[in-house]
């Protein structure tokens, strides 16, 4: 995700801007819903410019 990230200009200011990108929505619906926040936290971490390292 933080690949396709880099690629977006614009990038969307805030997370529902993000969570509104066709891209997010159709992540969304393909996700379970007790991983779905997981992956929000990530995009947050991204668009707060976190670089975040997963050892799972």
């Amino acid at each position: 995700m933080k690949k396709w990230w880099e690629t977006l200009d614009p990038k969307p200011t805030n997370i529902e801007e993000a969570q509104e990108l066709p891209e997010v929505k159709k992540w969304m619906q393909q996700i379970p819903d007790p991983v779905q926040l997981n992956f929000l936290t990530e995009l947050e971490d991204i668009l707060d410019g976190f670089d975040t390292v997963r050892f799972d």
